[in-house]
């Protein structure tokens, strides 16, 4: 397996186990914090790094594309796996953020 779709892999998994921890009660709501917006943009942003990464390294043409497409697929992915999630909900603000920060690959252009 190519480095860079290892590092993929497990920043996927990190992210996963994040968002499969059980929200307590008195947070339910509070997920809409600065530092929260930061975060998910943070992590999505380096997991589409991470893809476009993969993607350069196996010499896929139009990799910006795929890793976006990559990315926003697993964004959606996870927001819907967390209605599976006691204390967790779909939020389409963090879908937006988690696709938007996609856009950083294209700085390694």
């Amino acid at each position: 397996m190519k480095k860079y779709w290892l590092l993929a892999l497990i920043w996927t998994g990190f992210i996963f186990y994040l968002s499969s921890k059980t929200a307590p009660a008195s947070s339910i709501g509070q997920g809409d914090s600065l530092f929260g917006y930061i975060a998910h943009f943070y992590l999505f942003g380096i997991l589409g790094v991470l893809y476009y990464l993969s993607l350069k390294e196996a010499q896929v043409k139009r990799e910006y594309f795929l890793a976006l497409i990559l990315l926003i697929g697993y964004a959606l992915f996870d927001e819907t796996h967390q209605l599976f999630t006691p204390g967790r909900t779909f939020q389409i603000i963090d879908l937006a953020i988690d696709s938007f920060s996609g856009l950083i690959i294209f700085y390694f252009k």
